[in-house]
Parts: C-alpha cells; structure tokens; sequence
C-alpha cells in the first residue's frame, strides 16, 4: 500500500507507465475490498502521482470514473498542452554568418604575406665574415688563423729606424 500511495510520475516516466505502476499493487493490496473501491483508489493515487498541476487539476475537474479512462484524458490533456507550447513561441528570425568568406579572406591575406617573404628573401644565403681574420665564406670558430695573430691590421713600418 505504500508503493501506490508514493508513486509519483518520473520525468522519463509516462502517464501509461504510470497508470500501470499505480493499478498493479493497488489490485494486490485491495483484494477483499469492493470492485467500486478497488477502481476509485487506484484513479485517486494517479491523479496524486501526477507531477504537472494544471493535468492533475484538469483530472480533478472532468470527474473521471475509473483509471483507464483518466490515462486516455491525462494524454489527450498533454498533448494539447504540448501543442499548445510549441504555438506561443514563434519561430524568430535566424542571422547566419558566414565564416567561410571570413576565413577564404583572412587565408588570401596570409598567403600574400607569405609571397612577399619569399621574394624579399630570395635563395640567396648571406655572406659570412670571420671576426679573426676578416676573410669571407667561414667564421671565427673555423678559422685556420691563430687566434693570437693580429692579422686586421697591418703592421705599421716606423721610417726612419
């Protein structure tokens, strides 16, 4: 009995589901009662394990005999309120955006940069001069030049001794 009375529909649940959850251990607990008995609290504990308000009132109001017929007005009552939903939020107008041209610009843009690069490097690799000896076409550390031999400058010749 307190299955039936704690059943509550789940949001995944549906009011069939429901219905079937309510009927089954109802129909055990309640076996020596009247027939009358046995479909009046059934029908009462689905309309109290109704989540939504407005189709638990609506089941209050149309004063329903039995449960079978209650789950048939509870899903019909749904699904007008499903339609009705969907009606009072128009579809509003969608601004697409278009990255592609964005993209095919920003790409145009990197490419000619890139030309540009390649043209003011050239194949050409720069000259190298050695700090030691002051030759070109290798550097210091390569160098046959002993790096205590002054070779930049000449020497200069004192005339007259």
């Amino acid at each position: 009995m307190q299955l039936t009375r704690n059943a509550v529909k789940k949001p995944t649940e549906t009011l069939q589901e429901l219905a079937k959850d309510v009927e089954m251990p109802s129909h055990l607990a309640f076996v020596e009662c009247p027939r009358e008995t046995r479909e009046i609290l059934p029908l009462q504990y689905f309309i109290d394990g109704i989540r939504c308000p407005e189709i638990e009132k609506a089941l209050r109001m149309a004063d329903v005999k039995d449960l079978k017929s209650s789950s048939m007005y509870a899903v019909k009552f749904e699904a007008a309120q499903q339609a009705a939903r969907r009606d009072r939020h128009p579809v509003r107008a969608a601004h697409i955006q278009q990255p592609v041209d964005q993209m095919t610009a920003h790409l145009d843009d990197l490419t000619r940069k890139l030309n540009a690069l390649t043209r003011n490097t050239g194949d050409k690799k720069p000259t190298v001069k050695c700090w030691n000896c002051c030759a070109e076409r290798h550097i210091r550390r390569n160098c046959r030049t002993p790096q205590g031999t002054d070779v930049k400058t000449e020497p200069i010749k004192k005339e007259g001794n």
